[in-house]
């Protein structure tokens, strides 16, 4: 006996004529393990997709390790590009203060009785006899100079740290830094040092102070020019304060 099953129609049944053959095809709602599709793996490695790579953690600390072994020489150009600056700073500084270069009595260019003569005259630009008030722009240019050999004393010290302790190097970043901090410095130098001669600040003036005074509290301040801007703060309190006390409109009301 031959029959013929529809499996298109869900929950199907057919009979035959003696009523003793049924077959059924399960629904859809309720499927079972036979009907049930799975998910083959890919049989050839093309496609195959690779999500994650897992590194040993020892072969990934000697790819930093030789990554930082390369910054060094970078470092180091950087070093001495530094030192460049600061010996063309030097250099500036001397002419500018009428003080031969130190190589030329040995060069024969001055005699040391000209260059010896020049270090006992040292003072501020400008300023011929002793006592004389210097102009304020003789007060800025040295503070500058000074505090900038500050900030270049840190780069070269900062630089040092990046080699000795063996941390990541990036040469335009750093190069960045060097720069901001060398216009930072001096900027906030200059102000601390004008602020501390116009007035007096917890028993602290420099109105009457000398060039050494001044050039020493320069290479402080560009040195430390992180913590000078908190001082920076408190004169900022100091300025509010004063301005209170002087508004007689504030004392009225």
């Amino acid at each position: 006996m031959n029959q013929t099953v529809p499996f298109d129609k869900p929950d199907a049944s057919i009979a035959g004529e003696s009523g003793d053959l049924a077959v059924t095809r399960p629904s859809p709602e309720k499927p079972t393990v036979d009907n049930a599709k799975y998910l083959e793996a890919p049989s050839s490695p093309e496609s195959i997709l690779i999500t994650e790579v897992l590194v040993p953690k020892s072969k990934l600390e000697d790819s930093i390790a030789q990554r930082k072994d390369r910054d060094v020489l970078p470092v180091i150009f950087m070093q001495i590009l530094v030192l460049v600056v600061m010996v063309l700073l030097t250099l500036q500084y001397s002419w500018l203060h009428n003080v031969p270069h130190i190589l030329s009595p040995l060069l024969g260019g001055d005699n040391i009785d000209t260059f010896a003569t020049a270090i006992a005259n040292y003072d501020f630009v400008g300023v011929t006899v002793k006592g004389t008030q210097p102009s304020i722009f003789a007060v800025v240019l040295e503070v500058a100079i000074w505090s900038l050999a500050g900030v270049l004393a840190r780069s070269e010290y900062y630089l040092s740290q990046i080699v000795v302790k063996k941390k990541l190097f990036h040469f335009w970043e750093t190069a960045s830094k060097l720069i901001s901090d060398g216009a930072m410095g001096i900027a906030i130098a200059i102000a601390v040092v004008l602020f501390l001669r116009a007035t007096q600040f917890v028993n602290l003036s420099l109105q009457n102070a000398d060039v050494a005074s001044i050039a020493a509290i320069s290479f402080i301040l560009g040195f430390y020019h992180e913590d000078t801007r908190q001082l920076l703060s408190s004169f900022r309190r100091k300025l509010s304060q004063s301005a209170d006390e002087s508004d007689p409109g504030k004392e009225t009301g």
